[in-house]
């Protein structure tokens, strides 16, 4: 997949909770925000991840987003492809179908907040 493919789908903003982790250690991130193909997280310790670290990241889902009768945690597996100070990017895949099914219906979700408070 290229840079402009990723480009394709869009970015939404999202506050959020989340867990990212590595072969050997977890840290508290927060999520900035979330496309189909990747996220913007924050940091808030010190790490010691480079570009291409294959990295776990588990987010907690606004009461809101969470559809009925679904784990309010997505699941994601990736890559960290970028990063600035405190700033991550990350790149993924979701872990199971029903992960899939989780951030499909949030995306969705979002999609339809963004474009009502457009309209103001």
């Amino acid at each position: 997949m290229n840079h402009d493919d990723r480009r394709a789908t869009p970015r939404y903003p999202l506050r959020a909770f989340a867990e990212l982790g590595s072969s050997d250690k977890e840290w508290a991130a927060h999520v900035l925000d979330i496309s189909y193909y990747g996220a913007r997280i924050a940091l808030l310790d010190e790490y010691n991840l480079c570009a291409g670290d294959p990295v776990r990241l588990r987010l907690e889902i606004p009461e809101m987003q969470v559809p009925e009768g679904m784990l309010p945690y997505l699941h994601l597996q990736g890559t960290l492809v970028h990063q600035q100070e405190h700033m991550l990017g990350i790149q993924y895949e979701p872990v199971s179908e029903t992960d899939e099914k989780l951030l499909k219906q949030i995306l969705t979700n979002l999609n339809q907040t963004h474009s009502d408070s457009g309209h103001s």
